[in-house]
This record gives C-alpha cells, structure tokens and sequence, in this order.
C-alpha cells in the first residue's frame, strides 16, 4: 500500500458498532434541519465516515441533484458501497420543513465495496483527495480526486490476507490505516502512508 513505513500489532479500541453510533451522531448534530443520508436501495444507508470538505479549490467535490450543483459542505462514505456530498442548497427533501439528505456521488457496490472509514487530505500540489477504507474482502483503500473519479485502489501486500482495512485518518499530511481481522478477531495492524508516495 504505497509506501509503508511501518505496521505493528495492536488490540482494538472499539467496535464498528460504536464507531458507526458516534459518526451518526455527529451526523445528527452537525445540521439541526433533519439531515438524510441515502442508500442506493430503499433501506436506510449505514454511514461509518465523514470529512469536512478542506479542498481550496470552488468546484472540488461538487454535487448535482435535480438541477441543483453546489459543492460538498460534508462528504460521507457508508458500508452500503456509496460516498455522498452535502449541501443543504442541493439535496431538499422538504423546503417547508427544511429537511435536505446528502447526494451519492460514488456508487461501487458493483466491485463490492464496504466503506469502513474515510479520509480527506491535500497534497503539496495543492490536489485534494479522499481516501476510502473498504474494509470487505476488498481489503484496500480506494483514492477519488475532486470529482468523485477513482484515482487507484491500493493495497498493503506484507498485511496478511485474514486482515482488512478498517480505519482511515490523515495526520501531518500522512494517511494513517488500521487492519483488522475479518473473522472479528482481536488484533490487528497499523499502518502510515506518505501522501507524496501514493500520489
């Protein structure tokens, strides 16, 4: 997976479960006006991430919905294969009530994808790009430029193949992943990224 600098062994901290709970809940409160995310089926989508959109470029990660354009004020990946932009102009359920969902820019639920985590960061070229945990039999991090285009898939081959991507953060320009086991068992791995080697 780029260019590792070093992984190790570690115990878990918290379950996906909770993770998912506390990413809702920022969710929830991030707008007060009754803020949807959608699925790509009719049952509810199951977000496990969020980023602020930091790009400083306008037309970066913009989102188009019924004739409506505006750029991604919140981007969120779910475990339903989809990452969706927010913009409370573009994607209204109801202007009486001020109800707005957020917009699928990326469906890959035809590779399989289960989004675990997400990351945002900006490169020394001043490129923004979102990093994607799909943390199923995937096991890699999928990379999307400013128009929600697939940049690369890669991977960490010296991670053995019982484990998958889990979390994601970017820190000091550096993409931080954790692995964990895909039977759910305890342990797992860390890895860091430089951002100027995978770009």
């Amino acid at each position: 997976m780029g260019q590792r600098q070093r992984h190790r062994r570690l115990q878990p901290v918290q379950c996906n479960g909770s993770a998912s709970y506390r990413e809702r809940r920022v969710h929830e409160f991030r707008e007060p006006s009754r803020l949807r995310h959608p699925a790509p089926r009719v049952r509810l989508a199951t977000p496990t991430g969020i980023v602020g959109n930091i790009s400083t470029n306008a037309n970066d990660f913009t989102i188009t919905e019924d004739g409506r354009s505006g750029r991604s004020i919140f981007i969120f990946a779910t475990l339903d294969s989809t990452i969706s932009g927010w913009n409370p102009a573009v994607g209204i359920v109801d202007p009486t009530t001020g109800a707005t969902h957020a917009t699928i820019a990326v469906n890959r639920s035809n590779v399989g994808a289960v989004y675990t985590g997400l990351a945002i960061a900006t490169n020394q070229a001043g490129q923004t790009f979102l990093y994607a945990a799909d943390g199923g039999p995937n096991r890699r991090v999928d990379m999307f430029d400013g128009t929600f285009g697939l940049v690369k898939s890669f991977d960490d081959p010296a991670i053995p193949r019982g484990f998958t991507t889990y979390g994601i953060q970017a820190i000091n320009g550096n993409i931080w992943v954790t692995f964990t086991a895909l039977n759910k068992a305890q342990g797992g791995f860390v890895d860091v990224l430089i951002q100027r080697v995978i770009w």
